[in-house]
């Protein structure tokens, strides 16, 4: 009688640790991908700034504008040896935004598009090399063109 109790009870602790184990490595794996997905979500945002960067580079592109709420990164672009458009990328309440528009036109932020969530959008731009800074990091895009600064 005491072997089979001894045996239950050995079986009964066998599962409940078990199920403990389990149950933590559910939780261990809800954390990891948790913080994986934050990652790429924050590696997106960066990369796709850097392609709009990267679509608009051509000499003499580069422009930094006033944004409503501070520095605007402003990418000029000429159709047909006449009309230009900027690119504009800019901070508008806690969201990097980005307005597509004809050159020297006031800023519309009600109509850019969102871009991603960030409090924080800074930029400098240095022997062809742009470093942009956001809430998620800091990304540098080299320009393929080496003159890029418009004068």
């Amino acid at each position: 009688m005491t072997n089979k109790f001894f045996a239950v009870v050995l079986f009964g602790l066998f599962i409940v640790m078990l199920l403990l184990a389990f149950l933590v490595g559910i939780n261990v794996y809800r954390t990891l991908d948790s913080m994986a997905q934050t990652e790429r979500s924050e590696r997106l945002d960066q990369a796709f700034l850097a392609n709009i960067i990267h679509a608009n580079d051509m000499a003499d592109v580069v422009e930094v504008g006033e944004g409503p709420e501070g520095k605007a990164l402003v990418l000029r672009e000429t159709l047909d040896g006449e009309t230009s458009y900027e690119t504009r990328i800019y901070a508008y309440q806690g969201n990097i935004v980005e307005e597509y528009v004809l050159a020297d036109s006031a800023y519309v932020p009600e109509k850019a598009i969102k871009l991603s969530d960030s409090d924080t959008f800074d930029f400098s731009y240095d022997n062809g090399l742009i470093t942009i800074t956001t809430d998620d990091g800091t990304a540098a895009v080299a320009l393929r063109s080496k003159e890029g600064e418009r004068s």
